[in-house]
């Protein structure tokens, strides 16, 4: 299974670089390939800002929570169709909850956007996320590899032509709404694949492997007109997995669910996608990928993207 692992990496990188003489390369100053975000398991079409929450009482030891990934971006090409591969280091951290997390991984992420959006090209954009990383879960001491699969697609506007359902407007990856609507909103809908072999354990019951798919449902409610620079956000993620296989004695839920609910205000923006957010969240269930255990919690934070 590691040999199947490492084979997936090399493939990700090799197939941007077989194309390498045909592709056209974008030119990028060193702080145009940094990308700092939540994670890498959406697209970069719809990218989730990274949080940082901290309390500080008079009497108790302090908690925080950190939610955040930083990428440099190798190649980003024109190979027939735009395709970027980066080096990627997520770091999870929360110490608010009851079962705390304790979790970072590193690898590569390989996103490719299937065809090419230009005049007279398909409405129809299918998307792929690829994520091979270690894992190392530090409150628990298990060192994994992973690797995630995951598709998505969106819409381009609609030109002539187009047949009655193609104008409908349940369109993914489009701005849904007028610009004088009070509320506009913009979804991703994801089906996924998922694995996790653990390859260094501190007891024999979490040793094993566990594959598994993945659905999820991520959205953007703009509360607030699009002339007013959608400053007021409301943000429903839903995700449910499922368990097709598993040889790990602990894990005994075969399918984990996870609710996210956030209200964000973005009071600075720069350009790309550089911004700051404060933002309510609330959060339910469990994320196996990132070893966030089942429980429920609020949190009132800073955000940042860049």
């Amino acid at each position: 299974m590691k040999k199947l692992f490492f084979i997936l990496l090399l493939f990700m990188a090799n197939s941007v670089k077989s194309q390498e003489n045909e592709a056209l390369d974008v030119k990028l100053k060193f702080k145009e390939r940094v990308s700092v975000r939540k994670s890498f398991q959406t697209s970069s079409l719809m990218l989730e800002p990274a949080v940082f929450t901290i309390t500080i009482p008079e009497n108790k030891t302090s908690s925080w929570l950190f939610d955040g990934a930083i990428s440099y971006e190798w190649i980003n090409k024109e190979i027939f169709v735009p395709t970027n591969l980066r080096t990627i280091f997520e770091y999870h951290r929360n110490t608010l909850i009851e079962k705390e997390q304790f979790n970072y991984n590193f690898g590569l992420n390989y996103e490719k956007q299937w065809r090419k959006i230009g005049p007279g090209e398909p409405f129809f954009i299918p998307v792929s996320i690829l994520n091979g990383k270690f894992n190392k879960d530090l409150k628990k001491g298990n060192e994994s590899l992973m690797f995630q699969a995951y598709f998505t697609f969106y819409y381009t506007y609609c030109r002539s032509g187009c047949n009655w359902w193609q104008n409908q407007i349940w369109k993914p990856g489009q701005r849904i709404g007028s610009s004088k609507s009070l509320l506009n909103f913009i979804y991703f809908p994801y089906v996924g694949i998922e694995s996790e072999n653990r390859i260094r354990t501190e007891l024999e019951s979490q040793k094993g492997s566990i594959y598994r798919w993945m659905l999820r449902f991520n959205s953007n409610f703009f509360l607030l007109p699009k002339f007013l620079n959608e400053d007021l956000v409301l943000g429903i993620d839903f995700q449910i997995r499922r368990n097709f296989s598993n040889s790990v004695q602990e894990f005994m839920n075969i399918s984990p669910k996870i609710f996210r609910g956030s209200l964000n205000y973005t009071f600075l923006k720069g350009t790309g996608n550089k911004k700051g957010i404060i933002g309510l969240d609330y959060t339910r269930g469990e994320d196996p990928s990132v070893n966030f255990e089942k429980q429920a919690f609020w949190a009132f934070g800073l955000k940042f993207a860049y």
